[in-house]
């Protein structure tokens, strides 16, 4: 080997190492497609064993702290969220199930049919499914009824307020956001969305970045505020509203400096 192409495979392995700025992001967790935390509770969706159904499911043990694979039947999922007693995950097959945060078996919901799904710091749930053959669109969850709502929105990608309200990204990227009445055009195009307790959106954006796509939050003029120095797929916050960012080759890096109450060793 020349010392010309010792030197080139050096530069090529330093450059590839360095599009994230690790002055301003910590790498988390590893092998990741999902993550969800709400006040003591984590849990991630793996990105490796995966089933005809989806990927297992990790929650964090505060007691061994580590990531504890749940083993029960129904488990394997593609996205999962926490409402402040209840766990939620869809598979593949857009198939929801749900059970207490103190245990028991998954049940499955057979009214709901999801391919997106958030839960707000509110408690409130929407969703993106299908229903009677028609397009993807957005819904909320009644929790009261266990029925959903149908906004009579396009969409495949939603998140949610505070007050139960939601911003959606729909097929094409446009984004919109739901005042309980009306729907409203926003500016800028996503490809996945989340909201923090503080009601401002982040984005993944269409703006293409060596870890995915470039990370945007609203900002109260109404434009958007690039998160520098990393780029990602997927989205998850604490309830601090620190934001964890998931990137194509399925790592989870988290703000650094900025860790939640809840936080628990790499």
């Amino acid at each position: 080997m020349t010392h010309k192409t010792l030197l080139f495979i050096l530069l090529t392995f330093s450059i590839c190492q360095a599009t994230i700025d690790l002055n301003l992001w910590e790498r988390f967790v590893t092998q990741t497609t999902d993550l969800t935390i709400k006040g003591q509770r984590m849990g991630r969706v793996s990105s490796t064993g995966k089933d005809a159904s989806g990927y297992p499911v990790y929650f964090w043990s505060s007691t061994t702290q580590n990531w504890v694979n749940d083993y029960q039947a129904g488990t394997s999922a593609m996205q999962m969220d926490f409402d402040s007693t209840i766990a939620w995950h869809l598979n593949e097959a857009g198939s929801v199930y749900r059970r207490s945060h103190s245990g028991g078996s998954w049940t499955q919901q057979t009214n709901c049919n999801a391919y997106d799904m958030k839960i707000g710091s509110g408690n409130h749930m929407w969703f993106i499914g299908i229903y009677a053959g028609g397009p993807k669109k957005a819904y909320k969850w009644n929790s009261a009824s266990n029925q959903p709502i149908d906004s009579g929105e396009e969409a495949v990608k939603v998140g949610v307020t505070v007050e139960g309200n939601a911003w959606i990204v729909k097929s094409n990227g446009d984004i919109k956001s739901f005042d309980g009445t009306s729907w409203t055009s926003v500016v800028g195009k996503a490809n996945d969305i989340i909201i923090g307790s503080d009601n401002k959106p982040i984005i993944v954006s269409q703006d293409v970045a060596d870890e995915g796509f470039v990370i945007k939050k609203w900002r109260n003029d109404g434009s958007w505020e690039v998160l520098s120095g990393i780029g990602g797929v997927r989205l998850a916050l604490d309830d601090l509203d620190h934001v964890y960012v998931i990137t194509n080759n399925n790592e989870v890096y988290r703000e650094n400096g900025k860790l939640s109450v809840f936080c628990p060793s790499n």
